[in-house]
């Protein structure tokens, strides 16, 4: 996710979720979201439903993840993966 497309989520996408660093949930999660809700590819002229920005930490100069935030345009989208992850 490019600095244009962090703030367009950032700003116009009210609802997110936070998973911990499980890859195995990430991967399961990322699987299902794929298959309900299409790709979470930015276009030209088309947003996706759904994408996700991995949360990073700094150890000195290394960085790893700790997480993902998983983003949603609509509530309904947002609403069907709480009930299915919850």
């Amino acid at each position: 996710m490019n600095s244009h497309e962090r703030r367009i989520v950032e700003r116009r996408w009210p609802h997110a979720i936070d998973i911990d660093n499980d890859d195995e949930l990430l991967e399961q999660c990322s699987a299902w979201l794929h298959d309900n809700f299409g790709t979470s590819r930015f276009g030209r002229r088309h947003n996706p439903r759904w994408c996700f920005r991995l949360n990073y930490d700094y150890l000195g100069f290394a960085k790893y993840a700790i997480g993902a935030q998983i983003y949603f345009r609509k509530e309904r989208d947002y609403l069907a993966f709480l009930l299915k992850w919850s």
